[in-house]
C-alpha cells in the first residue's frame, strides 16, 4: 500500500486562503481538514488570528470547500465557472449533450499523486463528485454532476508498450485513437473501442471491439488495473493481487475506486487495406 504523497507547500499568501476556507468549514470538519493538510506538508501552526474568515462567518458547503482548497493549490489544474468559455468547453466535453452537467469545479489531475490528494480530501469533505474519462456515455450523471466536483482525466496521457510481455500500459486520459496511433510503429493492436474518440472507461463495462469475436471484450484483455482506493492508497488489481477487485472491474464500472492506468494485452497487427468501389 502506498500512502498519499505530500503536495508542494503553497506560498504563505495561499496558506492564508486555505486556512480561511478551513475556518469557514463546518465545525466538525475543521480539525480533520487541518490534520489532513498537515500530512500534505502544509504548516498548520498559522494562528487563528491570521484567518481572513471570522468565527461567525457563513459556513461553506462541502463542495465549495473542496473546490476552494483545490483552487488554492496553484500547481493543480482546476476550472471553475469564473473561467467563462473555458469552463463551458470543459464541462461539455461529452459525446452527447444529454450527458452535460454543471459542476461547481472541474479538477484535471496530471499525476497519480494529485488523484490521491483529491481522494484524501474527499474522504473528509464527502463532497459529491463524478469522474470523466472519454465522456462517451450519453447518460446523465454517468460522467457528470450538477452540484459537485467533476474529475476530468484527459490530461493523464501515456501509452507504454512492453515488447517482452506483449502488453501496453495506458493512462485513463487517453482515447482509443491515441492508443492505436501510438502502437502503429510497433505493429501492434489492442482490443479497444471501435471509434477513436471513445475513452478508456470502456474497459470497465465490458467493451465491444472489432476484435471481440476473436479476443473477447476489451475488459477480458486487461491484465492490471492501477487504482486509487477510498483511503487514498494506490493498488494494482490483477490475477495475483486484489484478484476479486480485478474481476469486478471488468464489468462493474464504478464505485470501486479511481482507475488511473490499465495494462492490457497487445496483438500483432500489420497493414489494413480498405476502400470503396
Amino acid at each position: 500500500m502506498q500512502l498519499v504523497p505530500a503536495m508542494q507547500q503553497p506560498a504563505y499568501a495561499l496558506l492564508l486562503i486555505i486556512f480561511s476556507l478551513v475556518h469557514a468549514a463546518p465545525p466538525n470538519l475543521q480539525s480533520k481538514i487541518q490534520a489532513y493538510l498537515q500530512t500534505q506538508g502544509v504548516n498548520a501552526s498559522i494562528p487563528t488570528s491570521a484567518y481572513s474568515a471570522q468565527p461567525n462567518a457563513a459556513r461553506l458547503d462541502t463542495v465549495s470547500l473542496t473546490c476552494g482548497i483545490l483552487n488554492a493549490y496553484r500547481d493543480l489544474d482546476l476550472v471553475t465557472p469564473q473561467d467563462g468559455q473555458l469552463y463551458t468547453t470543459e464541462a461539455e466535453q461529452h459525446w452527447s449533450p444529454t450527458a452535460w452537467g454543471h459542476p461547481n469545479c472541474i479538477f484535471e489531475p496530471t499525476t497519480v499523486g494529485e488523484v490521491q490528494f483529491f481522494v484524501g480530501l474527499l474522504a473528509i469533505t464527502a463532497s459529491p463528485y463524478a469522474i470523466r474519462s472519454g465522456g462517451h456515455s450519453p447518460f446523465k450523471d454517468f460522467a457528470s454532476t450538477d452540484h459537485g466536483v467533476l474529475i476530468a482525466m484527459h490530461k493523464m496521457k501515456g501509452v507504454e508498450y512492453d515488447a517482452p510481455s506483449e502488453t501496453v500500459r495506458l493512462a485513463m486520459g487517453n482515447t482509443w485513437g491515441d492508443v492505436y496511433q501510438a502502437l502503429i510503429p510497433h505493429q501492434r493492436i489492442v482490443v479497444g473501442g471501435r471509434l477513436a474518440p471513445v475513452g478508456m472507461a470502456l474497459v470497465t463495462g465490458g467493451g465491444l471491439s472489432h476484435y471481440s469475436n476473436e479476443k473477447g471484450f476489451a475488459s477480458d484483455n486487461v491484465v492490471d488495473f492501477e487504482m486509487v482506493l477510498a483511503d487514498g492508497s494506490l493498488i494494482h488489481a490483477n490475477a495475483t493481487s486484489h484478484s476479486d477487485l480485478w474481476w469486478a472491474m471488468k464489468a462493474g464500472q464504478n464505485n470501486f475506486g479511481i482507475t488511473t492506468h490499465i495494462t492490457t494485452k497487445a496483438y500483432p497487427m500489420g497493414a489494413v487495406w480498405g476502400g470503396l468501389r
